[in-house]
Formats: C-alpha cells, sequence, structure tokens
C-alpha cells in the first residue's frame, strides 16, 4: 500500500468511526419515535429518546477517556480527550433534561399525567447513576473554577465510570421500552459491553504497568523549572519519535509526558516543566542528590504507552518539515532532532525549527538542537525569545504570519507543518498558517491536556 492509499484508508476509517459515533447517539431516538410513537405521549416519547441518549453519551465517554491503541491510532488521544471534554457539558445537560421531562411522563396505565418522585429516586439503580455522573460533573466544575488538586480531581472524576452498570440497570426496569424493543435491548446491551471492555482494557494495562516499575537512571534539571527524568527503557519498547507516555511515580496516578529521547537510545528521557501541584514535586525532589531522591521518593516508575500520532511519519510525503514549539513544547521534537533514524529520513531536504521561549536559561536542550545547525546542513533554528530582546542571535517578538513568511520555506504539497506548545501560540500559529494558505491537512498539532 503507497502511502498515499494508507493516508486515504486512515482518513476513511476516522470518518467512518466519527459518523458511527453521532449514529450511536442519535440512533436510539429515531427507534424510539418508530416502534413506539403510537404508543405514547409525547413527554414519554421525550423522557425515554433522552433517557437513551444520555447512556449513548455516558459510553463514548467512557470509549474516548479509554485510551485504546486502535482509536489512538486513528485520532490520536489529545484529540479524543478535547472531544471527551467537549461532551462532558453536554452529557450533563441531556442528563438533567431526562430527569426533569420524566415526571410528566404519560402513563399508558392510568391515562392521565404521572407526578412521580424525582427520577433519581424512580429506581434505585437510576439514583445511583446519576449520583456518580452528578458527582464526577461537579468536581469537574469545582477544578475548572478553583485549585483543587489534579490527584483529587482525577479520583472523583473516575467515580462517572460506575454509572456504567447503573444506567444499564436503570434502562433494564425502569420502563417498558427496554423489554418490548428488541433493538434497543441490544442496543444498551451491546454499547455497554464495549464501553465495559475499554474500560477493562485500560485498568488492566494500568495494572501491568504498575506491578512492572521502571528504575528510574536519574533525574537532572536541564533549565530553570525544569526536570529532566531518565526511566530504564522496557524490552521491547518502541515508539515514534513525538508519541507520549503516561508515568506514574509510588503507585499515584499517571500523568502523561512527551518522549524526549531518540526511538533508537536504551533509556527514555521525560522533561517535565514545572507548572502544577505535581510537577512542582518532581522539581523540588530533583533538587536533591539521586541518593536523596531515593531515599524520599520510589526509585522506580510506572509506565504506559506509547501513545500520539504526533510523529514526522503523520506526514510521510513531506519534504520540508516544519516544527513550532513553545517552552516545553520542545520535547517531543527533541526526540525526532536527536535521532539519527530522522535525519536518514528518504527525501528530507529541509528541517526548521522556530521555538519561542521567554529566556535561553529556561529552554532545555537548547546548547544539543543549536549545534544540529553545523551537523546537519539543512537544518534551520529560529529561537524566538518572548522575554529578553538582548540574548544573542533571538529576538524579541511573535510567531505570527509575517514572521513564519519570513522565516519559512514557501508552502507546497510536500511541507508539513508540525505544532506543539501553549494553546495561545498554537492557536495563532494555525491562524497565521491558514491566512498564508496553507492546507489544514498539512498542520499537524499537540495539545497539552
Amino acid at each position: 500500500m503507497t502511502d498515499r492509499s494508507r493516508r486515504i484508508a486512515t482518513g476513511a476509517l476516522r470518518g467512518c468511526g466519527a459518523a458511527a459515533a453521532v449514529a450511536t447517539v442519535v440512533w436510539p431516538g429515531a427507534v424510539i419515535t418508530s416502534t413506539l410513537g403510537g404508543h405514547h405521549h409525547p413527554w414519554t416519547l421525550t423522557a425515554i429518546s433522552l433517557g437513551y441518549t444520555a447512556f449513548g453519551l455516558l459510553c463514548l465517554q467512557l470509549i474516548l477517556a479509554a485510551r485504546t491503541r486502535t482509536l489512538d491510532r486513528l485520532y490520536g488521544c489529545d484529540q479524543l480527550l478535547l472531544i471527551h471534554r467537549a461532551v462532558g457539558p453536554l452529557l450533563l445537560s441531556v442528563v438533567v433534561a431526562h430527569a426533569s421531562v420524566a415526571p410528566f411522563a404519560y402513563s399508558p396505565f392510568t391515562r392521565r399525567l404521572q407526578f412521580m418522585l424525582p427520577p433519581f429516586l424512580e429506581t434505585l439503580p437510576g439514583a445511583t447513576a446519576a449520583t456518580f455522573m452528578l458527582l464526577a460533573a461537579g468536581v469537574t466544575v469545582i477544578r475548572a473554577t478553583t485549585s483543587i488538586r489534579y490527584d483529587t480531581w482525577r479520583k472523583v472524576h473516575l467515580f462517572g465510570a460506575l454509572a456504567l452498570p447503573f444506567a444499564m440497570a436503570h434502562a433494564a426496569v425502569a420502563g417498558q421500552s427496554f423489554g418490548r424493543v428488541v433493538m434497543l435491548r441490544g442496543y444498551v446491551l451491546g454499547l455497554g459491553a464495549v464501553a465495559g471492555a475499554a474500560l477493562l482494557t485500560r485498568a488492566t494495562r494500568r495494572i501491568t504497568s504498575v506491578r512492572r516499575p521502571l528504575p528510574i537512571i536519574n533525574v537532572t534539571t536541564p533549565a530553570e523549572r525544569t526536570t529532566t527524568i531518565r526511566v530504564e527503557r522496557p524490552v521491547g519498547f518502541s515508539f515514534g519519535a513525538g508519541q507520549f507516555c503516561e508515568l506514574s511515580f509510588g503507585g499515584g496516578p499517571p500523568h502523561p509526558f512527551s518522549i524526549a529521547s531518540p526511538p533508537e537510545a536504551s533509556y527514555l528521557d521525560f522533561t517535565i516543566r514545572q507548572v502544577g501541584d505535581f510537577t512542582r514535586t518532581i522539581g523540588r525532589d530533583a533538587e536533591v542528590s539521586d541518593s536523596s531522591l531515593h531515599d524520599r521518593d520510589p526509585s522506580t516508575v510506572s509506565l504506559s504507552g506509547p501513545y500520539g500520532r504526533f510523529t514526522p511519519d503523520a506526514a510521510p510525503e513531506a519534504h520540508t518539515l516544519v516544527f513550532i514549539a513553545g517552552g516545553i513544547g520542545i520535547t517531543p521534537f527533541a526526540s525526532a532532532l536527536r535521532s539519527e533514524t530522522f535525519w536518514g529520513r528518504p527525501g528530507l531536504r529541509t528541517v526548521v525549527l522556530i521555538w519561542s521561549v521567554r529566556r535561553q536559561s529556561e529552554a532545555p536542550y537548547y546548547d544539543e538542537i543549536a549545534g544540529f545547525v553545523d551537523r546537519h546542513r539543512h537544518f534551520r533554528f529560529f529561537p524566538v525569545h518572548t522575554g529578553v530582546a538582548t540574548e544573542a542571535g533571538t529576538s524579541a517578538t511573535r510567531i505570527d504570519g509575517a514572521y513564519l513568511a519570513a522565516h519559512c520555506p514557501r508552502d507546497d504539497a510536500h511541507t508539513a507543518w508540525f505544532l506543539c506548545g501553549p494553546s495561545g501560540l498554537m492557536r495563532e500559529s494555525r491562524r497565521s498558517l491558514r491566512r498564508l494558505g496553507v492546507s489544514r491537512r498539512r498542520i499537524h498539532a499537540e495539545r497539552f491536556t
């Protein structure tokens, strides 16, 4: 299969997957309307449709968050988690709507409006499922508006997964549609099984990684407020430059970090910026010696992965690669630039790196990357220091359309653009590239999640 055929096949699979996800959520309403439309009051049909839609969205959320390898290869985990975040408010809205409409559902047995108990109390499974989902949603809202710790948020957020079995039980005992309509019964059992299998796969992977921890070789500080953890590479572990792993220290919750070491190295480097509660803890520990570190914290780390599609292989036909990085967004590019396999890529003509940092002292791998200019004649490096304009060879400016037009090669069908960094930089860079006429298909982005 040629690269073009492979790209077309992958695009078709991605499109089919997206269409299947939408159809899965919308389909129950159509079935309910066509099979029960002549037997139930509109309020009842609305309540039932909202309930099944909420179930479909719940399963979709669990599948998106499970980080299955198949979906990761097609869409990339960063894209899946962004969709997961967007679907969350929709799921909560549908659950609330279902709870609001159900008390007014028309009962065919009494031929009158039923002002029942609140739906949360209608059945024990329904009450339990709603409680789990509302608890997870509430803590998510609190985290978005306050400084609640990530670990606390994640533990409570995981309670949302417990809503699945109770939601299935609620569908089975709450109404007649589950028993009367075979397609709806198959929908609940089949989709619930898929979501459950995705969660089980993720849980199994997590347990396996915790039971097989990897030794930490050393911990260093390559730049201000930056920590690099070097881990022993597992036997048989392979990855592409630009992918990431989930790391867990001392059995704690996993955190995603890009691999900064080249794919052919015998170790794995993870360079981490100290920006949150967890990463600041790593930074404080790195300030002590290795032996002291190992006395205070586990000298091993659990690892799962690799994940992500943000690799040069995402653009197999490209001869010119332009990397635009912001701050610690350099890590996936560092993995490629430090790889001899990458520089031996067939047909590679030009590699451009534009790196926006506040100061050189905050830029890990800066000297090493700058040295590639002399080692590789087709590599061009443009550092942009937004905080200081006096450092040699730098400029205090912003990466916009004018800057990209002045420093990058002319775009053509064999040019690929890769973006990684803070959301503001990504948004501005993408907008500038589109104004310059760059096709969306040739812009690849890795979002912080």
